[in-house]
């Protein structure tokens, strides 16, 4: 309703801003007939004159243009939070979120837990997979597990890229505690991070 008076208000606006720009056209015309120069201030009046007349044509494009930027934005923020999560859909598979739009499917239960975040498993619908490179993901009870000599820090290797392990209990409920190589930093900064 508010939208339609809005809309009437500026219909109204168009017709006057166009009937005195007519009005002031012919005015011109008829009082400077013996010789018909139109100079620059006159000009500018008729394109503004013109422009106010579309501007409820316009006012509808913008609007659309910024629905469709907003739209554009939220997704990109929504993209933005996903990315580096475990996600499952409505089937209950597992999904790791990475930059490039891409998609690991996690093979296991222990591969989704090692890689979740504090946020745990986030919902995603199968129509928002869509818009992801599927790809799949080796699973933690195989990868790699190398800790710091320097740092103490633990890493898993999957899919030839590192990533942290904030919790022992995770390595501890897969009963690989022992399976823990210590290496040198050098070697752990030879793996991409993965997040």
């Amino acid at each position: 309703m508010e939208e339609n008076k809005d809309s009437n208000e500026l219909k109204k606006i168009s017709w006057i801003a166009g009937s005195v720009c007519f009005l002031f056209l012919s005015a011109y015309l008829i009082f400077h007939k013996q010789q018909f120069i139109i100079d620059n201030n006159v000009l500018i009046l008729l394109f503004v004159g013109i422009g106010l007349f579309y501007i409820p044509s316009i006012a509808r494009v913008i609007k659309r243009f910024k629905f469709y930027g907003f739209e554009i934005e939220l997704h990109s923020v929504e993209f933005r939070t996903l990315l580096g999560e475990v996600v499952q859909d409505e089937n209950g598979v597992f999904y790791y979120l990475e930059k490039g739009h891409t998609a690991f499917i996690l093979p296991d239960t222990d591969t989704a837990n090692i890689l979740k975040s504090y946020k745990g498993f986030l919902k995603i619908s199968k129509a928002k997979l869509k818009d992801y490179e599927l790809k799949t993901m080796e699973s933690a009870k195989t990868g790699d597990l190398l800790r710091s000599k320097e740092h103490g820090d633990v890493y898993i290797i999957l899919n030839k890229k590192k990533y942290y392990i904030s919790s022992y209990s995770t390595i501890r409920d897969m009963k690989r505690r022992g399976q823990i190589r210590d290496v040198d930093e050098d070697t752990i900064d030879k793996y991409e991070t993965g997040r």
